[in-house]
């Protein structure tokens, strides 16, 4: 089994000011299970409350097969900090927000031979290896990784466009 990464650097986001942190975390949730991910949240840590606020992490993982050989890895991490949720006008009625910063972070990497059917002994072994550095170096980089790397900028486009933040135009497709 090897593993590699889609970025060099994790997609990050950050943003200070008021947001909606419900509708933030169910827009992630709902586009990997859009996307047919199985998802998880691997931790959500929630520290005592001080005077400026509260500090929050939380991470999510949503793992897809893409195929026998193939499979897809998603993680997206939030670190909230002197959040609190305070009330506001929203469209002339009464509502909530989350005031605070916020840092997101989005990585994803494409795993092969998920299933460990190469890892058996040296012969298994020796052609996973051989598979991953020579036959299908360009197959995944072009069919597996490229497409990820698309989806997971869409992703990005799409927290900053909830967020409200001013994004430049992408040429992703």
């Amino acid at each position: 089994m090897a593993s590699f990464k889609v970025f060099g650097a994790p997609l990050k986001i950050r943003y200070s000011g008021f947001f909606d942190w419900g509708g933030l975390y169910r827009l992630v949730w709902d586009w990997l299970q859009k996307r047919q991910f199985r998802v998880h949240e691997k931790r959500y840590k929630d520290k005592p409350d001080t005077p400026l606020g509260s500090e929050i992490e939380v991470d999510v993982t949503g793992e897809r097969e893409v195929t026998e050989y193939y499979k897809y890895k998603v993680a997206v991490s939030y670190h909230l900090w002197e959040s609190k949720e305070v009330p506001v006008i929203i469209k002339g009625k009464q509502g909530r927000r989350m005031r605070g910063r916020i840092h997101i972070s989005i990585e994803g990497e494409v795993i092969t031979d998920w299933q460990g059917r190469f890892k058996k002994n040296g012969l298994y072994k020796a052609m996973g290896e051989f598979l991953d550095k020579v036959i299908l170096k360009y197959d995944r980089n072009i069919k597996y990784i490229d497409p990820l790397d698309k989806d997971l900028h869409r992703l990005e486009a799409e927290i900053k466009k909830f967020l409200k933040m001013e994004t430049q135009a992408s040429s992703v497709g």
